[in-house]
């Protein structure tokens, strides 16, 4: 679920009409923009407005379509210049470049989206607009015990949160870079240097981290991308991002099914050309000794996977954090993370090569018997799809001793024809 919190915004404004030149006014002076008799006083719903705005600052309505640019700051009312005109609607989005802004981290509308949130058993939040840790913090704090398991994606939208990247890291459980708002704060030239800058520190913490918005833009009016769309996709892939998101191109395009086709066609063109084995050399020399238990094998497992070219890592999991370091280390082959956790299972689609499945059958009063049918549950997956042939190596990773919490067991086995153990696969 989207979840777009405090962020500026025009309200109460009907359809203001601005030309190249005007003077306009905006406030947050509810009270001045009613009893002004001025046609173009636009009212935002920033209280500090005209105390973060300073003369000659940039102000951006609409992502940029609209330009102006402040001349003068009488009281609460900040005075600007229409430098490229454009038509202003309630809700239009205002964007202040290179200006930290104190919006508050939550308002009470957000409240009552992230009480739905809970009540509906959502997985997962894309948090908008986030500018510090603070944001993340007080989103998890209201979502109390009862919404622990939502996860938190927080969007980097503005300067301030490419300043303090690092500390919304640490704070979220994952990242999204939305390239088209990062524009509206920096210079176009500069979005692919912070795009690369977020994926390589979401890589090496393991945080999932996803690349969104103008990714196929020409496919809104047209069956075909551009070329330079199908290399923007491929480098972000090569980069290291864990997903793409399609936006406007499905949201508002005419051919949203081609366009997810496409997607996934130039995902599966990108992947292969992945140099994994180097990635995971980088990703290795990051790591301080002593490591831990689960680093260590996690690490170990798909070092294997290279060296025997396995066409799979098996693992069996509770909790999917075991999978997730799997993912971590960029693995060539697919990664079947066998759970009973349906939350898990579906959030851990957000991580690189992870193909979650849901295993409902009943537990086995024999521990060890109940690990291997899950182990061949998995097996039998690959098979079905055709990515696990009979004689391939398959990494399998799993507990040793039952209620340990995390994988710490290693082994290679050999697919053989017939295997017998194991249900219908869940996905």
């Amino acid at each position: 679920m989207v979840f777009t919190s405090s962020e500026i915004e025009t309200c109460r404004v009907t359809e203001i009409i601005l030309y190249q030149d005007d003077i306009i006014e905006l406030s947050a002076d509810e009270t001045y923009v009613i009893m002004s008799n001025n046609p173009k006083v636009i009212h935002i719903n920033y209280n500090n407005f005209h105390r973060v705005v300073k003369v000659g600052n940039k102000v951006n309505i609409n992502r940029r379509t609209i330009h102006l640019v402040c001349t003068d700051i009488v009281g609460a009312v900040v005075v600007c210049k229409v430098l490229k005109g454009g038509t202003v609607l309630s809700g239009s989005r205002v964007h202040l470049p290179g200006i930290p802004v104190d919006m508050p981290a939550l308002n009470d509308i957000d409240k009552r989206v992230l009480t739905f949130a809970v009540e509906s058993g959502i997985d997962i939040i894309f948090a908008a607009y986030v500018r510090d840790e603070t944001t993340v913090n007080e989103i998890r704090q209201f979502l109390g015990p009862a919404g622990k398991h939502i996860m938190i994606c927080s969007e980097i939208e503005n300067l301030q949160g490419i300043v303090n990247i690092d500390e919304i890291i640490k704070a979220s459980d994952a990242i999204m870079v939305a390239r088209l708002d990062l524009a509206n704060e920096i210079a176009d030239e500069k979005v692919f240097l912070a795009q690369r800058s977020i994926i390589s520190k979401c890589n090496v913490v393991g945080k999932p981290v996803v690349c969104t918005t103008h990714l196929l833009e020409s496919m809104m009016y047209s069956r075909i991308p551009s070329r330079s769309e199908s290399t923007d996709i491929a480098n972000a892939i090569m980069n290291g991002v864990d997903c793409v998101m399609l936006y406007h191109e499905t949201a508002l395009g005419d051919y949203p099914v081609a366009t997810v086709k496409q997607a996934v066609a130039m995902c599966k063109q990108a992947e292969p050309a992945i140099w994994q084995k180097r990635m995971v050399m980088d990703l290795s020399k990051k790591i301080q000794a002593p490591i831990i238990t689960t680093h260590a094998l996690a690490a170990a497992a798909v070092e294997i996977s290279f060296s025997s070219l396995a066409s799979a890592i098996v693992i069996t999991t509770a909790s999917m954090k075991s999978a997730h370091l799997l993912s971590k280390y960029r693995p060539k082959c697919p990664i079947i993370a066998v759970t009973r956790n349906e939350n898990q299972a579906r959030q851990a689609h957000m991580f690189r090569g992870i193909i979650p499945l849901l295993y409902k059958d009943q537990r086995e009063i024999d521990w060890k018997k109940d690990l291997e049918k899950r182990v061949y549950f998995g097996i039998n997956f690959g098979r079905k799809r055709g990515f696990i042939r009979p004689g391939e190596p398959v990494v399998i990773v799993t507990s040793s001793v039952q209620g340990s919490g995390f994988a710490d067991k290693m082994r290679i086995v050999y697919v053989t024809k017939h295997i017998s153990h194991g249900t219908e696969c869940i996905c």
